[in-house]
């Protein structure tokens, strides 16, 4: 938190000094509040607003008050692109803080840029800063290194030689998991498959038939909630034994309500 709040807190600073006073200054916020990831949308934004009161009560920037305002884009990419250009057209904000997932931040990271409007984001695509736009900061590690670390924990602490990796087809999760692929096959493992499904499926009988005849030492799912927990559950139901990495995405409490108690204690998170 204290590195957003400083970025913020800058990037703001010299924002306000180039803009006309405002009775506040209006940092807009953008990230998923109602669907099954809401739990980091809502304690990312939760951070924020104990940043900005800590400033506040600090006097705040210039000595005018810091508003956050919350928008929640439902981790969908059309929401977020939409909500991007409600944030360019009001002149009152002078920053934002979105998106959480880098399927929705990619996409309205060109909006912003357009408009010039300074962005603060989480999302650890590595595609999210290629296109090199000076308005967009990202003060986190990348996919590149939460992919790349649970593959090096597989090989060179578990004694893993092989791996079947399993993706959602977003940004994010497929992101992470050809990252751990690559590293894994880098490292002298033998990736037995690398598998697409979508973030809605909650049937996942066809390829955990295919992993379990792959017989394969650890799993990789690349992806967010609901299915990173069905998949665990339903991979253990299935007999497979094997230990089952996931991205962030698993770190919630959901996690294991969904994968069930008994079966998520075998499943380290990206970040042994």
């Amino acid at each position: 938190m204290n590195t957003y709040r400083k970025l913020l807190v800058s990037t703001l600073a010299a924002t306000a000094l180039a803009t006309a006073a405002h009775a506040d200054i209006i940092i807009g916020s953008a990230g998923p509040l109602t669907n099954a990831e809401s739990i980091f949308g809502v304690t990312w934004m939760n951070g924020m607003e104990l940043a900005i009161r800590q400033v506040n009560e600090a006097g705040g920037i210039h000595g005018e008050k810091v508003v956050l305002q919350r928008d929640d884009d439902n981790a969908d990419p059309k929401q977020g692109t939409l909500i991007a250009q409600k944030h360019c057209d009001n002149a009152a904000i002078l920053g934002v803080v979105g998106n959480f997932n880098s399927g929705v931040t990619i996409p309205s990271s060109d909006i912003y840029n357009r408009c010039d409007l300074p962005q603060v984001t989480n999302a650890s695509n590595p595609k999210v800063t290629k296109a090199g736009y000076k308005n967009l900061f990202r003060p986190i590690a990348n996919d590149l290194s939460q992919g790349a670390a649970p593959a090096d924990y597989a090989v060179k602490t578990l004694g893993a030689k092989s791996a079947a990796v399993v993706h959602d087809k977003q940004a994010f999760g497929q992101g992470v998991a050809e990252v751990f692929r690559d590293t894994f096959s880098k490292d002298g493992g033998k990736v037995t498959s690398f598998s697409g499904i979508t973030p809605t499926d909650v049937d996942f009988s066809a390829i955990l038939t295919s992993i379990r005849s792959e017989n394969p030492d650890v799993i990789y799912f690349g992806g967010v909630m609901p299915a990173v927990g069905l998949f665990v559950k339903q991979a253990r139901e299935f007999g497979i034994k094997a230990t089952v990495f996931a991205a962030d995405s698993a770190f919630a409490p959901d996690f294991i309500n969904a994968s069930g108690p008994e079966n998520a204690g075998n499943a380290p998170s990206s970040l042994p």
